[in-house]
């Protein structure tokens, strides 16, 4: 079985000869926005003023995340704590637990937790810190006028 090819237009095709369109009835740049913007919605300005809901997707997910990982944590550690038994150490098992944690090998596994946990960090970090950083408060006066202008459409590049 085969699908037949579409001959539906796409959204940019779609756009330009809406923008066509408009221009020819004599329309202005903020009218022929405005219908498209009313037409398609907000995401066809290609500059988002809302990214509150992308920093809560973001900070929601680092904290589900974190909290899957201190759920694990306790549980094993809970786990653990009821495999000890309240007996105290002979003298011989005493030297060889020494033995264990002053051996290269109980060094390296601290090491390798330690690693593991400075990495969640900066992972989680490189996922969470660009969105809150991601848009700079406005500071002078003449970028809060800017930023209130509208965006023009580029009509020179449609013909």
């Amino acid at each position: 079985m085969r699908l037949s090819p579409t001959r539906a237009p796409t959204l940019a095709e779609d756009l330009r000869n809406q923008i066509r369109e408009q221009m020819k009835a004599g329309k202005s740049d903020k009218e022929i926005v405005a219908y498209l913007t009313q037409r398609y919605g907000k995401f066809i300005l290609y500059n988002p003023t809302d990214r509150s809901k992308l920093r809560t997707c973001w900070v929601r997910t680092f904290c589900s995340i974190t909290r899957g990982g201190l759920f694990v944590l306790f549980r094993y550690l809970k786990q653990r704590r009821e495999l000890i038994t309240d007996q105290p150490l002979s003298g011989d098992e005493r030297r060889r637990a020494e033995t264990l944690l002053n051996t290269d090998q109980g060094k390296t596994v601290m090491i390798l937790f330690w690693l593991i946990c400075a990495g969640l960090v900066a992972i989680a970090l490189a996922f969470v810190l660009p969105t809150l950083l991601l848009r700079a408060p406005v500071s002078d006066d003449r970028d809060k006028e800017r930023a209130k202008r509208p965006k023009s459409i580029a009509i020179k590049s449609l013909s």
